[in-house]
């Protein structure tokens, strides 16, 4: 697997992430 390809997993990765975070504050905040 080439550098390039790993770090646009790992960006995805972290984005997927950093969005599953927004959305359960999200709805923390809305109960």
């Amino acid at each position: 697997m080439n550098q390039e390809f790993a770090d646009r997993i790992g960006a995805a990765g972290y984005a997927r992430d950093a969005l599953g975070a927004v959305k359960l504050v999200d709805r923390l905040l809305k109960e």
